[in-house]
This record gives C-alpha cells, structure tokens and sequence, in this order.
C-alpha cells in the first residue's frame, strides 16, 4: 500500500511539473491558456487557483482524491470507473503534455503584405463651384435720356467696341447742329478780322494810319480767336453729348443681366445691363472647413467644365476668403485660369482638382500599415521572411515569416499613402492587414501581396 501511495506521489509531482511550466510560459502562451481555460468547465478554475503556488500540499491532496475518484481534471467526458489509478494517471499526464505542445507552440498570424518600391505619387483634393469673370461690368449711360435702342440680350457675347444699347439723339444732333453752325460763323468772322488786319498792316507801313489804329485791329482778331476757341470746345462737348448716346462695349465680354428696355427714360445712375468679361475668368470654389489646411495661395489646380469633358485648363488658387460660411461650413477660394479661356463662359459648373502634393520618386506605404506607438514614434511591422521564401512562393500562398517592428520616419501623409523617408528600403515587405494582434516576434502566414496600384 506504501508504494503505491508512493506511486501517486509521484505521478502527482510530475502533474505539477508540468502545470508549472504552462503557468511560466510568455505573455502569449498565457493568453492562449485563458481561451483553454475558457473552454473547460470549472474544473480548472478550481485546481490552478493562486494557492497553488503557495501550498503544493493541499494541490497535490486535491489531485490525488480526483485521481482516486476517477474524475478528469479536464472537465472531459470520459469512462474512468474500469481503469486503474495508475491507468487514470497516465491518462492524465497524456493529455498535460498534450496542452503543453499546443500551448507552447504558437498558431502564425494570417496577414495580407504589401511591397514597398519607389513610386510617382500625386495627391489631390476635388472641389467644385462656378465660372465667373474677374470684370464684371455695370453699365450705365453716361447722360440722361430715353433709350431708343438695346441691341442685345442677356448670354449674347460681344467685343470690344460693339453697340449695346443707345439713347434718342434728336437733342444732342440739334445741340451738335447748332455748335457747328456757331463755330462755323466764329471762323468766319476770325477771317475776315485776319484779312482786315492784313490790310491795316499795309496801310500803317505805308504811313495812311496811325498806330492806335492798328491795335485796334489786332484786338479784335485776338477777340475772334477767343470765340472760335470757345465755339470749338462748345462743339466737341455736343458732339461728346452725343456720343455718350450710344453704350459700347469696353472689352470681350457676355451679357449678363440685363436692366433696362426701349423706351424707358434712364440717367447716369441707372444700370443697363452688366458686363461679364471674358479675358480674366476664375473658378470661384468652395473648401470644406476639414481641408482648408490643405490648400494656400498659388498651388496649381485642373479645372473641368460639363461642356468640355475632355479638356483640362490649367489654373492656380489666387485668393482664400478668411470666412467660414454658416450653413455650408466652407470657405471660399479662387482659382484663376491661366490657359484657354475662350470657350469658358461665366456661370459654368466646374470640377476642379487642387495639386496637394506631388514626388516623382519616393516611398510610399499605406497609412493603415503606420502604428503610433508613442507621441514621437511611428513603427511598422516589416516581414523578415523565412529562408527560401520569395515572391513566387508568396503569390502561391506558401510565404512565412516574422514580423519585425521597424521605425520609420514619415513625411507627407495622404488619406491612403504616407511618405516614408527613412527606416525602409525598397522591396521588403510590411504588414498591410491581419487576422489578429500585430507583436514583433510573432510568425506570420501570408495570404496575398499587393503593391502600389497594383492589387492581387
């Protein structure tokens, strides 16, 4: 009886053992043991409490009465009523050894990668809004009168020079009329006071006058000169009075909204129509609150317009409005135009793209792949593969290996790409997805690789 209570003692010694060395396995075998010890019933709850470690007398007692009573520390049905001790035991060491294996053998993590190579990246933010001229035009008849004619309509496109709209002339021809006739008898009298002069002249050098007489003479076509030069300035000032009769265009431009009607009686005051120019033309566009950050003062853009979806015109960002309206939480900017605005009419729709960032050769890898690991340091998890494993082995589905965390340092960082300017090199391999916790150290299994562009 002795020795087989010895016997006990000493299976019961190597069952401890063995619980011993799950409970001193790393951080990871620890977390695999909780989803065990989750999956078994409360019998493991009940034998490896704390005071385990603290009374091995009273574990081992416990041990020895469940091996007598022919109970499996696993909580597993099984048929023990036929077996021996020693059978019951062994059965048990059996399966502890078992757990040790899966336990201290780790399960690789599923993980999809992505290659890192140089790469042209471009990065940009869509906008939309509205073609509109720089010179928009309000114009207004520069004397008052009754509008005889308006020789276009609104969307109508003119150039410099043409005839929008004219008042009645009958005043301003009767007022030009009666100032041609009146510098025309001025110059008149102007000659004949020349000739009279001539005449005197030779008279006084002849002796037949005196002097006083000649001076005479000379005042009054001083006085003549006087009113031609007044009738000549009273000339020009109706023919300009009849001029300002007529409303002609000051550059190429459209007709935008159109004020008046033939007929009405307008003064200097009152619109006509308003003038769009088509020479200076801007996107006028509106930037959401999240990505006015993004955007400064000369950064190129493309514009595109519904009318010609397969031209581009180029432009650049020319003014920011530093308000944020209300309702629609954006912020106004202006992109001019700076090539082929001719076919471009004010009140288009345009889509514009604004150039954020562009390198012709850099690394780029996805955000999701970057892990802030602290205020001051990025890492990513780079797959060092295991020996004999390339990329052909990799689009097979046969790739393994481990991850390493590896810091990096990013630099412009895009809503799926980040710039990496120090802490990779082109063609090693990082962590893009996985099915479980990313820790260095850890095996990986690889299910796919991808690279910029490129999806598989």
């Amino acid at each position: 009886m002795n020795e087989k209570k010895q016997l006990f003692f000493i299976l019961a010694s190597i069952i401890i053992i063995f619980i011993m060395l799950i409970f001193i396995n790393t951080s990871q075998q620890q977390r695999r043991l909780a989803q065990i010890k989750q999956e078994r019933e409360s019998i493991f709850e009940e034998e490896f409490e704390p005071d385990y470690y603290e009374e091995k007398e009273t574990v081992t007692t416990t041990l020895l009465e469940r091996l007598e009573s022919g109970e499996d520390i696993f909580g597993e049905e099984e048929d023990t009523s036929g077996m021996s001790a020693e059978d019951r035991a062994k059965s048990i060491l059996e399966k502890l050894q078992q757990r040790q294996e899966q336990v201290s053998k780790e399960e690789p993590l599923s993980v999809r990668v992505f290659k890192i190579k140089n790469v042209s990246y471009q990065d940009s933010l869509p906008v939309t809004g509205d073609i509109k001229s720089a010179k928009e035009i309000k114009m207004r008849f520069e004397k008052e009168g009754v509008i005889e004619k308006i020789k276009v309509k609104e969307g109508d496109i003119v150039k410099e020079g043409d005839l929008i709209a004219s008042l009645n002339k009958k005043d301003s021809r009767l007022a030009v009329a009666r100032a041609q006739s009146k510098l025309d008898s001025d110059k008149a009298a102007l000659a004949a006071a020349e000739k009279e002069l001539q005449l005197t002249k030779i008279l006084y050098d002849k002796g037949a006058i005196v002097e006083t007489k000649l001076d005479e003479v000379k005042l009054r076509v001083e006085s003549e000169r006087g009113k031609v030069r007044v009738s000549e300035e009273e000339f020009k000032m109706a023919k300009s009075s009849l001029d300002k009769t007529e409303l002609r265009a000051p550059v190429d431009s459209i007709i935008g909204a159109r004020e008046a009607e033939e007929g009405e009686f307008f003064t200097p005051r009152d619109i006509v129509v308003n003038l769009l120019g088509l020479r200076d033309l801007y996107a006028e566009i509106g930037v959401v609150e999240r990505d006015i950050y993004k955007v400064s003062i000369g950064q190129e853009a493309v514009v595109k317009v519904d009318a010609y979806p397969n031209r581009e015109f180029k432009g650049k960002i020319g003014n920011l409005y530093p308000v944020v309206e209300g309702r629609s939480r954006t912020m106004k900017a202006e992109v001019n135009i700076t090539d082929i605005k001719e076919v471009l009419l004010p009140g288009m729709f345009a889509q514009v793209e604004i150039f954020l960032a562009s390198f012709d050769s850099t690394l780029m890898v996805p955000t999701m792949s970057l892990l802030q690991v602290s205020p001051d340091v990025i890492v990513v998890p780079l797959v060092t593969l295991d020996a004999g494993i390339d990329e052909e082995a990799i689009k097979n589905g046969e790739g393994t290996g481990v991850i390493k965390l590896t810091e990096v340092t990013p630099g412009y960082r895009g809503p799926d790409y980040t710039q990496i300017l120090s802490g990779l090199k082109p063609s090693e391999i990082i962590v893009l997805e996985s099915h479980g916790d990313i820790e260095a150290g850890r095996r990986v299994r690889i299910l796919g690789l991808e690279e910029y562009g490129i999806t598989e």
